[in-house]
């Protein structure tokens, strides 16, 4: 069944909630829906969807009572037809709600991928989230999170998982060759490598103190650090990566700065760490797995639905670059433990977090949400 669906984010950060917005629009057009999404204007959404080909509407929802755009947003979902909302921005809500009044079968989903510390218990959410259909949660801390926290029915709930492209990430042996000798790696180089913003809160620090810790011992292990800091977190980005260069382990980590080319940068790689300190899912670490990559891992959040300990890889407690250190050193030493989680891992992807199973059970989701509004 092919629908018109409005897909709305009106941040104006870029981060993983954004970048949603932008891969369920493309994700649902190819599965043959007309997708119309809703972004701030002049934002770095507005830029990547517009790169996509879509031609986005355009709101700015910064603040919370917005009569004068809830009534225009009301008018553009009767102009243009839109069976279902989807909402990757909880704040969105006070307008979509106030918009969706006189369009009682229209359901309107929310896409939770952070959880909150405080309950939303005013009266204001109870009406908002009386008018959500659905909330979509992309890993079980956030289910838990969204029942506990927010007034919404527990049947409403339901987990799906973020999915990747398969196809994209995989083992590349030509891939593999060709960066190892752009970034000077031998055929004798153990490659660690750690992707993402970085940002103290992603475990760089931790990363930089097990480098130095394995040094040492293991002569042949490099260490590969593929990001930036995010707008805004500069400062600390700088500091994490001149600690980089300062300290005993500097001459053995590349830092190479943003890079589109992340998976030709995990087929380089031996070993990936995700030593975040809390983490509501880990793309980045689906990405490794379904790469190859046997990986070291925190223990915790939402990286528990992803790892099985001790078959895709270890994990440890956050925040200890000592036990961080260890679990790297198991899997430096042992090629084949390496080689059997990192088959494992890419096996857990293709079973449980692809692109084409996520669609699959958005679409089941928004058939059942269509079917309570009727």
């Amino acid at each position: 069944m092919s629908l018109t669906i409005l897909t709305a984010c009106t941040s104006r950060a870029w981060g993983g909630m954004e970048m949603s917005l932008v891969q369920t629009s493309v994700r649902l057009r190819a599965r043959g829906h007309d997708v119309v999404p809703l972004c701030a204007p002049g934002s770095a959404i507005e830029e990547r969807l517009r790169a996509e080909g879509f031609a986005p509407e355009t709101a700015d929802l910064w603040g919370k009572v917005h009569p004068r755009q809830a009534w225009r947003l009301s008018r553009f979902i009767a102009r243009r037809g839109i069976h279902l909302v989807h909402c990757d921005w909880s704040r969105d809500l006070f307008t979509l709600v106030p918009a969706l009044a006189a369009h009682s079968h229209v359901p309107l989903v929310l896409h939770k991928h952070v959880g909150v510390k405080t309950g939303k218990r005013l009266w204001v959410h109870y009406g908002m989230y009386a008018r959500v259909d659905r909330v979509i949660a992309i890993s079980e801390v956030i289910h838990r999170n969204v029942v506990e926290m927010h007034p919404v029915d527990p049947a409403k709930v339901v987990t799906i998982h973020n999915g990747i492209d398969p196809e994209r990430y995989r083992p590349d042996a030509a891939a593999r060759a060709r960066v190892r000798a752009e970034l000077g790696y031998s055929d004798e180089h153990l490659v660690v490598g750690i992707v993402g913003r970085v940002t103290p809160s992603k475990g760089h620090r931790e990363f930089v103190e097990m480098a130095a810790l394995l040094g040492e011992r293991f002569p042949q292990a490099r260490f590969l650090v593929v990001g930036e800091a995010t707008r805004g977190e500069e400062d600390e980005g700088r500091a994490i990566v001149e600690a980089m260069s300062a300290g005993p382990a500097a001459g053995r980590i590349t830092v190479t700065g943003f890079r589109r080319d992340v998976p030709d940068l995990l087929a380089a790689m031996d070993v990936f760490a995700f030593p975040s300190h809390n983490e509501a899912f880990g793309l980045a670490l689906i990405e490794a797995m379904a790469a190859g990559l046997p990986t070291v891992s925190s223990d915790c959040d939402g990286v528990l639905d992803i790892v099985v300990e001790g078959e895709t890889g270890l994990m440890v407690a956050p925040k200890d670059g000592v036990r961080l250190a260890d679990a790297t050193a198991r899997l430096l030493e042992d090629a084949a433990l390496r080689e059997r989680m990192g088959r494992a891992g890419r096996e857990r992807v293709l079973a449980h977090f692809t692109e084409e199973r996520m669609a699959a059970a958005m679409d089941r989701l928004y058939a059942d949400a269509l079917a309570a509004r009727r």
